[in-house]
């Protein structure tokens, strides 16, 4: 067992030899018989007791020190052996470091810190989620604009050169000006009709990638936000047991 008081001083342990013991029986039977046993304190008196009924291994050297200087200081007594005479067989045993407990308000004020930070950091990632979301309306509205004009431009341009392309080809044909107008119109409406179906089979593929894809962001926005959300429940999980562990 150890024969100590706390403080920083019981970071510095000895043990208890013979000579030890042999010094302190000396004092036990002095106190009885000497007036000068009135300097010891109920704590070191206390302490002389536990070793000479030997339920210490180890004592504190402060302590031990204390006593033999009280010791030594009385006249009436034959001095003492020395004290490294008393420490000559002796080891020292190390103590553990005891940590001190946290402070309960420090505690509390760097688990109102960690949340902040959590909380910060979490309206930092999602910040570019909500960006991307208000203001993806605004292009994809003009990219749809200039597509449906680019759509009509190319109707008109196709009607366009199918009419010229049957008329002057009826030229050598005919030579009525109704049938080289009529070849030129069956010409234009195939040709516009063969456009309009490859427009619209060629839109419904984009349209189809192009929802496909958003699907896909969607999908992938959200496990990002999820995984977010997890992560700064895990986060404040952790801290919430390091605070317990510290107290």
């Amino acid at each position: 067992g150890c024969c100590s008081s706390s403080g920083k001083e019981t970071m510095v342990d000895v043990d208890v030899t013979d000579s030890v013991v042999e010094f302190v029986e000396e004092n036990v039977r002095g106190r009885a018989h000497s007036d000068g046993s009135s300097i010891f304190t109920k704590e070191e008196v206390a302490l002389m007791k536990a070793i000479v009924e030997k339920k210490c291994t180890h004592v504190n050297y402060f302590q031990l020190r204390a006593i033999h200087r009280k010791r030594a200081s009385l006249e009436n007594l034959p001095p003492p052996k020395p004290m490294h005479s008393l420490l000559e067989t002796s080891n020292i045993v190390r103590q553990p470091l005891m940590e001190p407990e946290p402070s309960p308000e420090l505690v509390a004020l760097r688990r109102k810190w960690k949340a902040q930070i959590a909380h910060h950091e979490y309206n930092k990632l999602v910040k570019n989620v909500e960006e991307q979301t208000d203001y993806h309306s605004s292009p994809m509205e003009v990219k749809e604009t200039g597509r449906q004009f680019s759509i009509v431009l190319s109707i008109i341009v196709t009607f366009v050169a199918c009419f010229c392309f049957g008329y002057y080809a009826s030229l050598h044909a005919f030579e009525s000006l109704a049938a080289k107008i009529l070849t030129g119109l069956v010409c234009a409406v195939v040709g516009t009709f063969a456009e309009v179906y490859f427009l619209l089979r060629t839109s419904y593929m984009i349209e189809n990638k192009t929802d496909a894809q958003t699907v896909e962001q969607e999908k992938l926005t959200k496990q990002r936000i999820a995984s977010e959300k997890k992560l700064r429940k895990e986060s404040l999980k952790a801290g919430s047991e390091e605070d317990k562990k510290e107290k």
